[in-house]
């Protein structure tokens, strides 16, 4: 979700990380506030016309003396009568205008503090622009919170389903081999069903460990020189029983480039996109990794608005806009068929990891056309 925030729409505070009122905000309320107190004045001041009219026909007709007329017990319940007037005013103006919509608001809110993601609000009957803003951002915000549940509930099958299948594929092939007429050819096929399984039981545990490491991190660790391009030779290389067992092609063409950051974080970004883009694509395919290597060495560069770009690119089924907006959510599985392996956190993990290096990913992906993968760093950290 986008950051950045214009005068108009209001700005972020970088201290607290929440939106502050923007130029063009502050300056509409303080009209508005100016108009509210023009406002008091015009009705005080009818009020005070309406008062000397009256007062004087009826001095004119003979019906009250001036005298009496400017007695202090008149002028106190003149007074007081125009102060009855002005305040029940307000009050009707307030009450319609902002306490009856904060009542609405307070209300709303205390059925998304409930769990009551379903609610949503109407707009108010007052035509305030602040209103209205907060009606679209509450409305938003629950529609987001509904999806994050949904998706939190559908992970929780999902990932009880990962735990369970190599733990009963543990344990009954286990069971299997203290039987004592096996095969060796059936106990070795069983013993390397055994590691498999544990393999895959313990990188989905060590994904949901280093999820949970960085997640509130705030600062990037063991910072130094980090070789990119050879960061993605190693990767395809560490990755290659995967693709050539599929008949991948993986090429790869990358500038040379060095940037600060963590190596071993750097890494698992490497290693989780182009295992994704190996996994989706079809078998005899290819996967392109390039890498430019920013602005090294160009006459009149600046070295501190300088960056690297990798671009990862597949050949496979592609995605839809549903998927494309959901896909770096934590839990979000885009294959909802199950069909290739997969927990729905490597992409968070990759998208955390990036943001602590202060770089973007994003993708490009259709249906049918593949999905290519964009990661965008600094050359130096400021």
């Amino acid at each position: 979700m986008a950051q950045s925030y214009n005068g108009r729409r209001g700005e972020k505070d970088p201290a607290r990380g929440v939106r502050t009122p923007g130029t063009l905000s502050r300056v509409r309320t303080a009209v508005l506030v100016g108009l509210l107190v023009l406002a008091v004045m015009a009705v005080i001041l009818l009020c005070v016309i309406a008062a000397g009219f009256v007062g004087g026909a009826l001095v004119n007709a003979g019906l009250l003396s001036f005298e009496r007329l400017t007695s202090i017990g008149n002028v106190v319940t003149m007074t007081f009568l125009v102060s009855t007037i002005i305040a029940v005013v307000l009050a009707l103006g307030i009450n319609w205008t902002l306490v009856t919509p904060l009542r609405v608001f307070t209300a709303a809110l205390g059925e998304l503090a409930r769990g009551n993601f379903s609610f949503r609000l109407e707009r108010p009957r007052t035509r305030l622009r602040e209103a209205d803003e907060f009606v679209n951002s509450f409305n938003t915000a629950a529609t987001e919170l509904a999806s994050t549940k949904m998706m939190r509930e559908s992970f929780v099958s999902d990932f009880s389903h990962e735990f369970r299948t190599p733990i009963n594929s543990l344990c009954g092939f286990a069971q299997l081999l203290r039987e004592d007429d096996l095969a060796p050819e059936e106990r070795a096929e069983y013993l390397d069903i055994i590691i498999e399984e544990s393999q895959r039981l313990a990188s989905l545990s060590e994904r949901v460990l280093a999820l949970s490491k960085i997640e509130h991190m705030q600062i990037l660790p063991d910072v130094g020189p980090v070789d990119v391009a050879e960061q993605l030779r190693r990767a395809v290389l560490m990755l290659e029983p995967k693709w050539s067992g599929r008949g991948v092609t993986v090429n790869v063409v990358a500038d040379p480039c060095v940037i600060d950051g963590n190596a071993d974080y750097l890494m698992q970004v490497w290693t989780n996109l182009i295992d994704n883009a190996v996994k989706f694509s079809p078998e005899g395919g290819r996967v392109s990794v390039a890498l430019y290597g920013g602005r090294q060495g160009e006459e009149g560069r600046n070295e501190a608005a300088d960056e690297i770009i990798c671009w990862i690119s597949d050949e496979g089924c592609g995605m839809d806009e549903r998927t494309r907006t959901h896909l770096f959510d934590r839990f979000y599985q885009g294959d909802t068929s199950h069909a290739s392996e997969g927990s729905g956190l490597g992409l968070a993990l990759v998208q955390r990891i990036v943001e602590l290096h202060r770089g973007t990913v994003e993708v490009q992906s259709a249906p049918g056309a593949g999905s290519t993968f964009e990661v965008r760093l600094p050359v130096r950290r400021a």
